[in-house]
């Protein structure tokens, strides 16, 4: 029967083929597509490392360099009160200053053509990072600490420089800070005090704005004295700028500067930090007897009258938290100089202004800005140089090139960067006959 079925199968083209039956024991095959492997999706990169990073201290408060030192740490510590914070340590920090002192911003990059700063081997490391300086300062008796944040790639160039010299004077020059942790201090005759100040809680970082205090310099070419004083810590008598005798200074250089003295309970000096001259001459003072410990800040210039010099500018002495620059009088004259760009805005820091007067002419000229293009390398060598629109002769702009191309920069983030600065020409205060349409011949190199 099932032999005439199959036969009827066959005759109709009706049955499809039947596999023999399997064996018993053994599985049935079965057959299916190889399955579908998706591969995860790949990983995105870490967002970049935007730390914090104090860079730089200035004092202006009766405290000595070892001691403003020492607040570095408890000034880490309020910096992480900041959202997001990622604050570099001291081994960080270190190893940043060491790149600067080789020359390079990056380890494995080449010696710059300028020796970069500190700040700027930060800002090439952590182009969203932000810097951070610390400003103990006083005015008058009331002092204060802060820490002034600034925006990523923005803040004031800080120089290497070896530990017992970190201190700056004075609030050191550059943008504004973005934020700023401000706290009194109540007694700045005690190191203790500062500290608190800094580790004090219930305080947070907010807008800053500027505040610029009224300024002690006064004109005069006379011999040195001390014209003001600023007293911490318990006195019972008035200190008074006669207290310290101006014959004690009769050898010093006629600069302005300052002298921070610190007072025993005797009322001797017993140590004095500034221009040696100026310690020299304060420690024979004889002041009022108190409890320690007691501060003074010398406020020291030239008195009123003398003789000003004719031309140049007075030396700046000694080291520590004195020195500076007395202006006097100058021959009036024109000027051709160059203005670096601004770091880090190109992303590169120039050395200091150009004279180029030797290239123009200025009594023929009218006073402008012209921008002025530098390609770099690597290393921050100019390879070209392009002036914005001018009317200057083909020796004058080949002058100009020719000088311009020897300004030194630090390490641009890559080679072919632009490095945009400017010409700036000032013709002098009594101007000459107008141009004639001669050019003046360069002087070679």
């Amino acid at each position: 029967m099932r032999f005439f079925g199959a036969l009827v199968c066959m005759l109709a083209g009706a049955c499809a083929a039947t596999p023999p039956p399997e064996p018993q024991g053994r599985p049935s095959a079965v057959t299916s597509a190889a399955p579908t492997i998706t591969a995860p999706p790949p990983k995105a990169p870490p967002p970049p490392r935007a730390p914090q990073g104090l860079l730089s201290i200035s004092s202006e408060a009766p405290l000595f360099n070892a001691e403003s030192l020492k607040l570095e740490q408890e000034a880490l510590l309020a910096l992480k009160q900041l959202p997001n914070a990622d604050v570099l340590n001291a081994s960080e920090l270190a190893t940043l200053d060491e790149l600067a002192k080789q020359g390079k911003v990056r380890p494995d990059g080449p010696t710059c053509q300028l020796a970069p700063a500190v700040s700027d081997v930060f800002r090439a490391q952590f182009p969203a990072g932000q810097q951070v300086h610390l400003d103990l300062s006083c005015l008058g008796t009331d002092c204060q600490s802060r820490l002034l944040v600034y925006r990523a790639g923005q803040g004031p160039r800080v120089p290497s420089r070896p530990p017992e010299q970190r201190i700056f004077f004075s609030t050191m020059q550059g943008p504004q800070p973005e934020l700023a942790r401000l706290a009194k201090v109540e007694a700045p005759a005690s190191v203790a005090s500062w500290q608190e100040s800094l580790t004090r809680e219930g305080l947070t970082f907010a807008s800053f704005m500027a505040v610029t205090g009224p300024s002690k310099a006064r004109r005069g070419y006379g011999p040195l004295e001390v014209y003001s004083i600023d007293a911490f810590g318990a006195f019972s008598k008035p200190i008074k700028p006669t207290s310290f005798s101006r014959t004690s200074f009769a050898k010093c250089e006629r600069d302005f500067g300052l002298a921070l003295v610190d007072v025993d309970s005797a009322g001797k000096v017993a140590s004095c930090e500034g221009d040696p001259c100026v310690c020299a001459g304060a420690a024979s003072a004889k002041l009022s007897q108190g409890e320690s410990p007691r501060r003074l800040i010398l406020n020291v210039g030239p008195s009123a009258g003398g003789k000003a010099p004719k031309f140049g500018m007075m030396k700046a002495s000694g080291t520590g938290p004195s020195g500076g620059l007395m202006p006097v009088t100058r021959a009036p004259r024109g000027r051709v100089s160059y203005a670096p760009p601004a770091s880090p805005s190109n992303e590169v820091s120039s050395n200091l202004r150009r004279d180029l007067t030797r290239c123009l002419d200025v009594a023929q000229t009218e006073a402008r800005e012209i921008p002025v293009t530098s390609t770099l390398d690597e290393d921050g060598k100019v390879q070209t140089v392009e002036l914005g629109s001018h009317s200057f002769s083909p020796a004058e702009e080949s002058c100009l090139k020719r000088e311009l191309a020897r300004v030194t920069f630090t390490c641009p983030d890559r080679a072919g960067a632009l490095a945009v600065g400017s010409l700036s020409i000032t013709p002098p205060k009594e101007k000459a006959l107008p141009h004639t349409g001669a050019a003046r011949t360069p002087e070679g190199p």
